[in-house]
């Protein structure tokens, strides 16, 4: 009798791990079920996009069926392979970086997003963190105390925008300027290309002049000029000198 029952106790034993371990498979996914991608997502800058991106899928139970889409975002299945059209941009200036993402889905029913970033080359710097200019010449000015306007780096349309005031707007410097690290041409001569604004007089520069740019980054512009100016109804001969630092 007791040895029955041992061997009873030994049969319940082995169904019991059995069925443990038939339910781990059951509830466990395999790496095989998990949808892969590569590249791992997709990417380009809006206003370079490509005509086509190309990412293979792999895991799960072929075929694959594309299951949720951003309507802009035209997209087919071929060959194991998504085939993105991104969107052309026209836009002078694309600011916004934007993130989207593909549902996939297998015959087995398993599902994996692949991520999209429409990245931008265009970065906007927040805050002044250096800064000094003196005015000479008839009159005299040293300004160090300045905040950011509205400056921007469009790297895109190599182009670097500046605009720096005080803190009550009575001074203010704006420049548009070739985006280039070392001697970078200032983008015309007009006051919309180019303007020192103080409480008396608006200064333009005399003729065709350059900034030096000694960092151009996504985080930070550090920047310096010797520029001839005059006032732009009074003439006059003056010289603009300083050095700017500003970060995102």
């Amino acid at each position: 009798m007791k040895i029955n029952f041992i061997f009873y106790l030994l049969i319940a034993t082995v169904l019991f791990s059995c069925s443990k371990d038939e339910d781990n498979s059951t509830n466990d996914p395999t790496p095989s079920q998990t949808i892969r991608f590569n590249p791992s997502k997709a990417e380009w800058f809006q206003r370079e996009a490509p005509d086509s991106f190309v990412v293979n899928v792999s895991g799960g139970v072929p075929p694959y069926f594309i299951s949720k889409r951003p309507e802009y975002i035209n997209a087919q299945i071929s060959n194991n392979e998504i085939i993105l059209f991104p969107q052309s941009y026209s836009e002078p200036f694309v600011m916004q970086k934007e993130t989207d993402f593909l549902d996939i889905s297998d015959n087995a029913g398993n599902v994996n997003s692949l991520n999209i970033d429409m990245n931008v080359k265009f970065y906007l710097y927040q805050s002044v963190s250096n800064a000094n200019i003196d005015l000479t010449g008839d009159a005299n000015l040293n300004i160090s105390q300045l905040i950011n306007g509205y400056t921007f780096w469009d790297e895109f349309e190599k182009t670097l925008y500046v605009s720096v005031q005080n803190n009550d707007d009575s001074i203010s410097l704006t420049m548009i300027a070739e985006a280039k690290i070392g001697a970078s041409p200032i983008i015309g001569t007009s006051s919309s290309e180019f303007r020192f604004i103080t409480s008396s007089a608006t200064y333009i520069l005399t003729g065709m002049d350059s900034i030096n740019i000694t960092n151009l980054s996504e985080n930070e512009i550090k920047l310096d000029f010797d520029l001839d100016v005059t006032t732009q109804f009074s003439g006059g001969n003056y010289k603009l000198k300083g050095e700017l630092n500003l970060v995102k």
